[in-house]
């Protein structure tokens, strides 16, 4: 008596899950449409074709890209379109050093100054990043192209092996 007040009643369709219910629904699977409407809680909702959906309380993007950095609110320190990118990194880099080095500078001089350079060294190294990640993209279709290419070779290696045991 006292046990059943400590936890709630589980909620009333969970008699919807019978094994007889289970085996109707997953026969209609690939049907939009269900005769019986209790059955569309056995099915998993469709996935999200566009737009936002939430996971454990984060809102994700359905489509996957990379924020530009004026959507986060942080100043671009390289130039719009086609740039060659191994210089802007270097370029970047350099900016990190000098920075910090105006950091120590400050620090030295007036402490309460040095929010504003660790604001601007995180701006760099915000734009590194995005730069980096910017290569994402094509770093994941190189690995993938190794990756099959190792795959086809260990096959062939694994063919040929076998038809050399074969002919002996």
């Amino acid at each position: 008596q006292q046990l059943d007040a400590m936890y709630p009643s589980p909620p009333d369709y969970y008699n919807i899950f019978t094994n007889d219910n289970m085996k109707r629904a997953a026969g209609t699977a690939g049907n939009s449409v269900l005769e019986d409407s209790k059955l569309r809680f056995l099915l998993p909702p469709p996935p999200p074709k566009s737009g936002t959906y939430t996971i454990f309380g984060r809102m994700w993007q359905v489509q996957d890209r990379l924020p530009s950095l004026s959507e986060q609110n942080i100043p671009q320190l390289y130039p719009e379109g086609p740039i060659d990118r191994i210089a802007e990194l270097k370029r970047l880099n350099r900016m990190v050093i000098f920075e910090f080095l105006d950091l120590i500078d400050v620090l030295v001089k007036d402490p309460s100054q040095y929010g504003a350079r660790t604001e601007r060294i995180r701006d760099v190294f915000v734009n590194i990043h995005h730069l980096i990640n910017e290569y994402r993209q094509h770093q994941a279709k190189e690995t993938l192209k190794l990756m099959m290419r190792e795959q086809i070779s260990s096959k062939r290696q694994a063919t040929e092996y076998t038809l050399a045991k074969c002919e002996d």
